[in-house]
């Protein structure tokens, strides 16, 4: 209902639910005769998409035409309807150049769908490791969870299941201070999960990525990569302002 579609255009726009009647069907309840997995996965599916769709009542935003809420909301749309594993963002810039305006404009305008947490330095121990746990526990508390498993693959299952619930686009703030075990987290949960990943750092996080020391995570780099986008000082922005 809310972007004012007729059944009739919902089912030619989005054929994934189906007839008139498995639609009707699915409306009221009346799944004995379907394949429940199958359809719950079809109709989360078309859900996730008329997320996307904006509403015809929504004021334009302040800062919203400026470069990186441009590029990010451009990139996000595209890969939100990504079936395959390129659903990552990699979001560059140095501070001040508006990565954080950009992230939260994307939260204003989309809400529960994005889910977003801030590594940290005070996550690493050793010799710069050990990410992988804080980053797990961090994802879990931001989707409601607080009593969570002590065990380092019961926590990851966890989260995998919590984010398998729906189609969610994930943000790590701050993500140049995860180590390369942290990362490799962030690539499990790509391939095991349906969501989107947004990671937003300085410049050298490629570096690192791109490194031999993180070569277990290179796939953050190449087949899971749906856009890499990186920021520098637009004079249209500065005009704007």
């Amino acid at each position: 209902a809310r972007p004012g579609l007729s059944k009739a255009e919902l089912l030619r726009r989005y054929p994934a639910l189906g007839d008139d009647r498995t639609y009707g069907r699915c409306l009221s309840g009346d799944v004995a005769e379907l394949v429940v997995g199958k359809w719950l996965v079809a109709y989360r599916q078309v859900q996730s998409l008329l997320e996307l769709e904006p509403d015809a009542e929504d004021e334009e935003t302040f800062y919203d035409d400026l470069t990186p809420a441009i590029k990010l909301r451009t990139a996000f749309t595209e890969i939100a309807k990504e079936r395959g594993n390129a659903r990552v963002i990699v979001l560059l810039g140095w501070p001040g150049l508006g990565k954080t305006t950009a992230r939260m404009l994307l939260a204003e305008k989309f809400g529960l769908r994005i889910v977003t947490v801030e590594a940290t330095r005070a996550w690493q121990r050793g010799k710069g490791g050990g990410t992988d746990k804080p980053l797990l526990r961090a994802i879990a508390r931001s989707l409601g969870q607080t009593d969570m498993p002590v065990a380092g693959d019961e926590l990851l299952e966890e989260v995998v299941s919590l984010l398998s619930a729906s189609r969610r686009l994930l943000v790590i703030e701050e993500s140049h201070h995860l180590c390369p075990d942290g990362l490799d987290v962030v690539k499990t949960l790509v391939n095991r999960t349906p969501g989107e990943f947004l990671l937003i750092a300085h410049p050298r996080l490629w570096e690192k990525l791109e490194s031999k020391g993180y070569s277990q995570c290179r796939q953050l780099t190449t087949n899971r990569l749906g856009h890499k986008i990186t920021l520098r000082l637009d004079k249209s922005d500065v005009a704007k302002f």
